[in-house]
Formats: C-alpha cells, sequence, structure tokens
C-alpha cells in the first residue's frame, strides 16, 4: 500500500490540544496544508492544527491524516498523497448521499426533491458529525445572539463578585460586542472582524501545552471561540459558577456558541478549491435583522485565493423581523451591480419594491452607476438555495 512506503510526519498533541480538537484514536482522514512557508496549519476535520517550521510539507498538499495514541496525548500521522494519485476529498456520490440523508432525517428535515450534498465541502470528512455540523448552518435556528448575552452577563457578574479578573472580563466583552452587532449598520464591521479571525482552537490549545502564552494571549484577544473555551476551563470561574448554580447555564451556551462557530469555520472549508468566504452574524433576537447568513465569492480572474472587489457575488440569506426571511444576491462586474431579491411574502415583495430607488442610490453612491435590482416571490427554502450556490465548488453534478 503506497501509505506504507511515503516518508510520513508525526505530530504530537498534549491533553489541552486534544480537547480543543474533537480528533479521537482510530479516526483517518484526508486533509490539506495551508498557509505560507513560514506559518503552514493542517486542515483535517474539525481543526486547524499550525506545523513546526521545519516540516517538509508544502501548502496546498493533500495528506492522509491518521490519529494514534500516544498515552497522554495524541499523535497525527500525516502522509502525502503521491502526485498523480491525489483522490479528491469529497467521497463517492452513492456514498455522500446517503450520509447527508441520514443526517437530514436525524435533524427532522423532510426529503428534499434536490440533494442539498453540494453544501459539504470537498474536504469535509464523511462523518455523520462533520457533516450535521454544517447543514445545522441551514435547518437549525441560531440561538447565539441570545447565548452571547448570557454569557456577557454571567462573565460580568463574576467580575463584579471578584472571581474572575476585571481585566479578562473587559476583553471578553469587547469581544461579544464586536462579534455581535446591535444594529443592521453594525454589519460590516461584524463581517470584517469575523473574516480576519476564522477560529483556532487547535492552534490555542498548542500554545498552551507548549507554553507559548504571549502568543497565546494575543489570540485569545481576537478569537472568541478560543477566548470562550479558555473560559469554560478556568477553575476559579467554574466554581464560582457551580456555587451560584449557574455553571450548566454557562457551558451549554459556551458549547452552542463554540459549535455554530466550528460549523462556520468548517463552511469555510470550500475556500480551499475557489475564493470563498462565508461568515454568520448573530443579531439581537430583538432586533430588524435576527440572522444573517452571507456567501461571499470572487468572480473574476486571480489566484486561488484573491478577492478583488469589483467582480464578485455576495449572497445574504437573511431572517429579519418585518420582512420575514430574505435571500438576496448582488453580482458585482466592473462598475455594474444586478441584486435580486426573494422574499416569502407579497407584502414583503411590495415593501421591497417601494424602495427600489433608495437602493439603486445608495448603490451609485458605493460606486455602481448602472444597477438593477428585481423582486420575486421566494419559497424560504434555504438548504435548496445554498445547494444551488455551493454546486460551483462539486465541478459535477452530483446527481449525475
Amino acid at each position: 500500500m503506497w501509505l506504507d512506503s511515503v516518508q510520513s510526519t508525526l505530530i504530537e498533541m498534549a491533553g489541552k490540544a486534544v480537547a480543543a480538537t474533537g480528533l479521537r484514536p482510530g479516526q483517518s482522514a484526508q486533509g490539506v496544508i495551508e498557509g505560507t512557508p513560514d506559518r503552514l496549519t493542517l486542515v483535517v476535520a474539525r481543526a486547524r492544527v499550525p506545523l513546526s517550521e521545519n516540516t517538509q510539507l508544502t501548502a496546498g498538499q493533500r495528506v492522509h491524516v491518521e490519529v494514534l495514541d500516544a498515552g497522554k496525548g495524541l499523535q497525527l500521522r500525516v502522509t502525502p498523497l503521491p502526485a498523480g494519485e491525489d483522490t479528491p476529498a469529497r467521497p463517492a456520490a452513492p456514498a455522500l448521499e446517503a450520509v447527508v440523508a441520514r443526517v437530514l432525517e436525524g435533524l427532522g428535515v423532510p426529503r428534499q426533491a434536490e440533494s442539498p450534498s453540494a453544501i459539504v465541502p470537498r474536504a469535509l470528512p464523511l462523518t455523520d458529525a462533520a457533516i450535521r455540523s454544517v447543514l445545522s448552518l441551514y435547518t437549525e435556528r441560531a440561538a447565539t445572539s441570545e447565548d452571547l448575552r448570557v454569557i456577557a452577563g454571567l462573565i460580568s457578574q463574576a467580575a463584579a463578585d471578584g472571581a474572575l479578573p476585571a481585566e479578562a472580563a473587559r476583553e471578553a466583552s469587547a469581544l461579544i460586542t464586536r462579534y455581535l452587532p446591535r444594529e443592521a449598520d453594525d454589519i460590516m464591521p461584524a463581517l470584517e472582524h469575523l473574516a480576519r479571525n476564522i477560529p483556532s482552537e487547535a492552534r490555542i490549545a498548542l500554545a498552551a501545552a507548549a507554553g507559548r502564552f504571549e502568543s497565546l494571549a494575543e489570540t485569545a484577544r481576537t478569537d472568541l471561540g478560543a477566548l470562550l473555551s479558555q473560559l469554560r476551563s478556568s477553575d476559579g470561574l467554574t466554581a464560582y459558577l457551580q456555587g451560584k448554580g449557574q455553571l450548566h447555564q454557562f457551558q451549554s451556551a459556551v458549547d452552542r456558541v463554540v459549535d455554530r462557530i466550528s460549523a462556520g469555520q468548517l463552511q469555510n472549508l470550500h475556500r480551499l478549491d475557489q475564493p470563498y468566504v462565508f461568515a454568520e452574524i448573530p443579531f439581537p433576537a430583538d432586533g430588524p435583522v435576527r440572522e444573517a447568513r452571507v456567501h461571499f465569492f470572487h468572480e473574476g480572474h486571480g489566484g486561488q485565493h484573491a478577492f478583488e472587489g469589483r467582480n464578485a457575488s455576495v449572497t445574504l440569506d437573511l431572517s429579519t423581523t418585518k420582512l420575514g426571511d430574505l435571500w438576496i444576491t448582488l453580482q458585482l462586474a466592473e462598475g455594474h451591480c444586478s441584486c435580486r431579491f426573494g422574499a416569502t411574502s407579497e407584502a414583503a415583495v411590495t415593501a421591497i419594491e417601494g424602495g427600489q430607488d433608495d437602493l439603486l442610490r445608495a448603490l451609485e453612491r458605493a460606486g455602481y452607476a448602472r444597477a438593477t435590482v428585481h423582486v420575486a416571490l421566494w419559497d424560504g427554502d434555504r438548504l435548496r438555495e445554498t445547494a444551488r450556490l455551493m454546486r460551483r465548488f462539486a465541478g459535477i453534478d452530483v446527481k449525475a
């Protein structure tokens, strides 16, 4: 077998790193090497594992990863896939379809006329847990905004009672505020923050295990998932909340937020194939926008991971208070913007059509003088629409 004759790299993972990645002994999956020569990362399953500087691996390389039990921790055996035999990470269509169907049944989603398999990134392992995580972004309502409100309140309470350092509470509050916009006008700062800070729990845990606390502290200030994971494992905070009878409430809220962030990270595995960014913005439940999932695609020429703003498409999957669910696509090409709205009620269609002139003026101010707007009824099936959107990554029609 080719694995027996190819040089492998062993990566040691201590206890904290293991907890952060969710990897378990006996697992086997395909992964990919990302980054620059001096800062490489292994992306496998739900984990992003930083590599040492002396590794023989290279960016863009597809690898086979085995998870081994190393006593107090784990070892990852990373083996490059040989040139010419680099099999696609996406499994055969029948196997993928079977797992997707099983996961959707477990989620209580009715059988789909069109398979949503195209949503699954090519680099995602063929496991129920990983595929459920991604599909849940489009089938389950997020409670992220409420969970963050609860977490912020408990952190503030703990700091006021001296159970948590005031500086740590201030940093956590500031990061939650950046992640949780209050108004619709706050969507761009939130998107920019999310795009700059892809969760990296594995990197945080590895830094802690190796004693590199200076890099740990800096990353924790910008990574919400990592910061929440650290707070969840804080002995002092745990003891305080347990004494107040609030530990379960805090840990459950943290787990839901981290799971949702991780699901978005998995969705972003599509960017290994084409320039793409996904972000989910958890607006407060009492605001005009309750949920926002945003997909960015590069549509012009350029490198694999290059974005150029005048040739791109943006799809906004929104749940709003007054207009209901909306599916909005903006196609940007050399100064022209084609904007298409899908709304789930006649009243929403009429309201959007009534605001077309204001929207066109706003697009003109943004630099798109030759803009068009089209509004139509939509049945609200975001799972189907997302699958159609992701077909560009599949290479072929998965039903063929």
